[in-house]
């Protein structure tokens, strides 16, 4: 259960940084955290077994919300102090 909210909060920027442009960015994260989670549920399913799963689900959700977030913050900061765009809703609709 905590890993599936973990991974509905990391929709709010894995949307900001798609509406960004940064398609390739989220598609080559999620391909690196797809190898690495292989191993993590091979190693803690064999260990653990099915609490194992249940902690390389929870593990994934919990990095990839951190790093998703980690990207989009700087996004917003760079949208904030160095852009003339105002706000990212704006951006979308590329007003100056």
């Amino acid at each position: 259960m905590i890993g599936v909210f973990f991974n509905s909060l990391a929709q709010v920027p894995f949307a900001l940084i798609q509406a960004d442009g940064k398609v390739k960015l989220t598609s080559l994260l999620h391909v690196t955290e797809f190898f690495i989670y292989i191993v993590m549920l091979t190693f803690l399913g064999k260990y653990f077994g099915l609490l194992g799963v249940a902690i390389a689900f929870l593990l994934r959700a919990l990095i990839d919300l951190l790093i998703l977030k980690g990207i989009a913050n700087t996004i917003l900061y760079r949208n904030v102090s160095g852009s003339k765009n105002i706000g990212i809703s704006f951006k979308l609709f590329n007003i100056k």
